[in-house]
């Protein structure tokens, strides 16, 4: 990632909020008001929740994502 290139460290995981999805557990509600912010996105933050939580998440957690990102570089 770039940005830990120019920064010389990860950036907190709220920077990268739109990917939230990809490496949040599941719960009855996000546990952080960025990635909470960003389920009235769509305009209905019931729905958006139900999506949410009726799916799983493609990496164990923020680390295994970064991990993940930077595998290439």
């Amino acid at each position: 990632m770039n940005i830990i290139k120019l920064l010389g460290l990860p950036p907190p995981r709220e920077e990268l909020r739109e990917f939230f999805w990809l490496f949040t557990p599941r719960g009855a509600y996000v546990d952080n008001v960025v990635f909470d912010d960003v389920m009235n996105l769509l305009g209905n933050r019931e729905e958006s929740y139900d999506a949410f939580n009726s799916s799983k998440p493609l990496f164990e957690n923020y680390e295994a994502f970064l991990d993940y990102c930077m595998a290439d570089e």
